[in-house]
């Protein structure tokens, strides 16, 4: 099999599954293989990298504090039933987060129209002890 045409596929792809790819390519594959060998060594790559993301996960499990909720705080909830329950959900253990520990505490999202917008910032934090409520979203 001619790896030449995959090679040249994955340097105009431009992400990092497409370079990563590229970079195996040219250092563990020949130009000419046969198919089964190729297959074999793809398939070692992907176990490696599946057992990086195992590593990486039990670092990242190792450093993280789980938090776990004991208070409902029913008022807040009522005050904020206009919000989702999933979201609502996430506001109570920030806000838990801050009464429990005392430090500063900002509730960031990724999509602004859960949180941010409609008068919900506003909201929460009038009846939280966050100190913002901030989107990580970039708007186009």
């Amino acid at each position: 099999m001619d790896t030449s045409q995959i090679r040249q596929n994955l340097i105009r792809g431009g992400n990092k599954a497409g370079r990563t790819l590229n970079v195996f390519y040219q250092d563990e594959i020949p130009n000419f293989i046969q198919l089964d060998d190729l297959v074999g060594r793809l398939r070692d790559l992907a176990r490696d990298i599946e057992q990086n993301a195992i590593e990486n996960r039990v670092q990242l499990v190792e450093q993280a504090e789980i938090w776990e909720r004991d208070e409902d705080y029913p008022d807040i909830d009522e005050a904020l039933e206009v919000i989702p329950w999933d979201d609502r959900r996430i506001c109570l253990d920030a806000h838990d987060v801050a009464e429990e520990t005392g430090h500063a505490t900002e509730l960031a999202t990724t999509n602004p129209t859960d949180l941010v917008d409609d008068g919900y910032r506003e909201r929460i934090l009038e009846q939280t002890m966050l100190d913002d409520v901030v989107s990580l979203a970039v708007r186009s």
